[in-house]
């Protein structure tokens, strides 16, 4: 019995897997597909003769590349500043004692609820005021730090023994010090699924970049895309060509860290 129940979940997840391919499989069959063939791949998905005239063409012919390095300089700098700003926040949040640390804490956490398009206004008229429209600075500050980031190190960092902390005291360690040799060290698998998830989620960020920049040269390729989409015309090759190769960093840092992402998840716990 408990053979025929492994069986039927294995069959379920390989059922589920393929409907989650499916997208993947279809975009990449548009990208390598000529404009002129488009029209008929419904009557034979798979093309004749496939091509890369799509993708030569994002990068010959449209600033496809400037939208790419845009993107990794945004998720660059996202992945960098919340693992700093964050991981401090969260050891404080964890290790330190200040009147008012857990009421503090879950006030924070409620903001979690607050959804960012009740955000974007307020922030977007912020940026302004400092100048920062159309900017990389209006494009970065917002994202420099991340709730949810200090709560996935604080979870973290409760579980690490206060005795090493003390120990690092008791020979003349400093807070600063405590926090980059002893606590970081021992924070490599939160870091790798903190940085996964923020890469990912700078990475396709598609609503403020829309909202702060006017210009091309600012564009990642979330918003750049958008670009190939005219009024009476719908660039499809080149889209899902664009589309193909904006997912392939993310998946390059999800094998990279996928090992340490998934013992991070498993080791952060819900202790408040």
């Amino acid at each position: 019995m408990a053979r025929i129940v492994k069986l039927l979940l294995y069959i379920v997840a390989v059922i589920m897997a393929c409907i989650m391919v499916i997208p993947l499989v279809w975009m990449i069959l548009l990208s390598i597909r000529e404009t002129y063939d488009l029209s008929i791949i419904l009557i034979r998905p798979i093309p004749v003769h496939p091509t890369l005239a799509n993708f030569i063409y994002l990068f010959k012919h449209e600033r496809f590349m400037r939208y790419l390095l845009n993107s990794a300089l945004y998720a660059s700098f996202s992945v960098a500043a919340i693992l700093f700003f964050d991981s401090l926040a969260g050891y404080a949040f964890a290790k330190k004692e200040f009147w008012g640390r857990d009421t503090i804490f879950l006030l924070l956490l409620t903001s979690l609820m607050v959804p960012f398009h009740v955000l974007l206004i307020p922030l977007f008229l912020v940026m302004k005021s400092f100048g920062f429209v159309n900017t990389y600075q209006g494009l970065v500050i917002p994202i420099i730090s991340s709730f949810f980031g200090v709560f996935l190190m604080r979870q973290f960092i409760a579980s690490i023994p206060q005795s090493l902390i003390d120990s690092a005291r008791i020979d003349g360690c400093g807070e600063f010090g405590i926090w980059y040799k002893i606590v970081m060290p021992l924070c490599k698998p939160v870091l790798a699924a903190l940085t996964i998830f923020t890469f990912m989620g700078a990475w396709n960020d598609f609503l403020w970049p829309l909202v702060i920049t006017t210009s091309e040269k600012l564009m990642p390729v979330t918003v750049g895309l958008v670009t190939f989409q005219g009024k009476n015309v719908t660039k499809w090759g080149l889209i899902m060509a664009g589309a193909f190769m904006g997912i392939a960093p993310i998946l390059v840092v999800f094998l990279a860290l996928q090992r340490r992402f998934v013992k991070g998840v498993v080791l952060t716990g819900l202790k408040f």
